[in-house]
């Protein structure tokens, strides 16, 4: 028996998104992202995930393209839902553990390449108080940050929350001594979110238990929700939506400035 609709819905008051490949990430590491209020030391990055790397460019040109001050969103929280994190890095250190035992281990792996590491990182670089999640890392990652954004921002006490969502395609493949042997690219996006605003551009999740799709649902992709942002970016309305297997759907649905400005003529 199906149940009434339920339904969660935030404005989206920023987005943004970034990519490189495996080669370009290691120059990033020496800039990290500067942001109002907060004065990060050179070598933030130097030991961080590359996912981590790619999510704090797309979360500094959201700040920017946006002209928000994180100094007024320190009550914010942030929900980072990577994919497959840590697989260059795991595999060094793998083999290096392999090689070498316990003593061989950086003190700082887990740290930096862990389910959390992203979100933890944006929440230094942000200078934000508010809780910061890591959650998803396989392939259902996209649902699972989607659905999580949502509920905690309606029911925590937060004004606001970063979504940060990071993706490499295709996979890096490690070597047996724990070197990728391909050049793959990290895709990422950022999203603000915030409840009762008006705005155009929003993030809606839409709840029916006992609706079953009838067919398996294909995994999204973050290069593909980048495309709709990217859509919105150049001047055109956007729209992208997942269908999750327990019952509920999701839509983003993204209308640049520039239309919204013209349909309201």
């Amino acid at each position: 028996m199906e149940s009434a609709p339920a339904t969660w819905e935030a404005a989206i008051v920023a987005s943004a998104t970034a990519s490189a490949s495996l080669a370009a990430i290691g120059p990033m590491r020496k800039q990290p992202p500067r942001f109002a209020g907060v004065d990060l030391p050179g070598h933030f990055l130097k030991h961080a995930d590359e996912q981590t790397v790619i999510a704090l460019e797309a979360l500094r040109r959201a700040v920017e393209q946006a002209g928000l001050d994180p100094r007024e969103q320190t009550d914010w929280a942030i929900v980072a839902a990577p994919r497959f994190i840590a697989r260059v890095a795991g595999a060094h250190i793998l083999t290096r553990y392999g090689d070498g035992g316990a003593p061989t281990v950086p003190p700082h792996a887990l740290a930096q390449n862990s389910l959390h590491s992203v979100a933890g990182a944006a929440s230094i670089a942000l200078g934000l108080h508010g809780p910061n999640v890591g959650l998803g890392g396989g392939p259902g990652a996209i649902s699972d940050g989607l659905t999580a954004a949502l509920t905690l921002l309606d029911g925590a006490a937060c004004p606001g929350l970063w979504l940060l969502f990071s993706q490499w395609e295709p996979e890096p493949i490690p070597d047996g001594q724990g070197r990728a042997t391909n050049d793959p690219v990290c895709h990422a996006v950022a999203l603000a979110l915030r409840l009762g605003e008006k705005s155009s551009a929003t993030l809606r999740l839409t709840t029916r238990l006992g609706l079953v799709p009838a067919e398996p649902i294909a995994e999204p992709r973050v290069s593909q929700l980048a495309a709709c942002i990217e859509r919105s970016a150049s001047g055109c309305p956007a729209e992208w939506s997942l269908a999750l297997d327990w019952g509920a759907n999701i839509q983003l649905s993204l209308t640049p400035l520039a239309v919204e400005r013209r349909l309201a003529a």
